[in-house]
């Protein structure tokens, strides 16, 4: 998992936490956690073992979490830090559903999964 530890920018137009639609664009600063602690998370909220497989990444922020509405947002990250350029590396797919469960990790189709597959669409 290259990218575990590390921290990413979520942005979108979703909900917020008391589920009201919002009129302008919100972010979070959240944390990339691996895989294997992010399944055993999911695992222990009831998903199977192997819920979160390798086309997925995960991440964890203690202000909040992508919620209804954000799905196909962005996950971005400064590379290399400093420079000002951003890549995308997710694309918020799901969460636990409360939008604040600081207890499961927001799951997010992983960009980088899919990159040879994009480029062969950009010939």
């Amino acid at each position: 998992n290259d990218l575990e530890g590390m921290q990413a920018v979520v942005s979108g137009w979703g909900r917020n936490e008391d589920g009201k639609l919002q009129s302008q664009l919100h972010h979070l600063h959240a944390n990339i956690v691996s895989n294997k602690v992010c399944d055993e998370r999911w695992n222990a909220k009831g998903s199977p073992t192997g819920f979160i497989v390798s086309s997925m990444m995960c991440m964890d922020s203690t202000n909040g979490d992508s919620c209804n509405g954000d799905s196909g947002g962005p996950s971005i990250m400064e590379e290399p830090a400093g420079s000002g350029i951003y890549v995308q590396v997710g694309l918020v797919s799901f969460g636990s559903g409360s939008c604040t469960d600081e207890k499961l990790p927001g799951v997010y189709t992983r960009v980088g999964h899919y990159v040879d597959w994009i480029k062969a669409q950009m010939v």
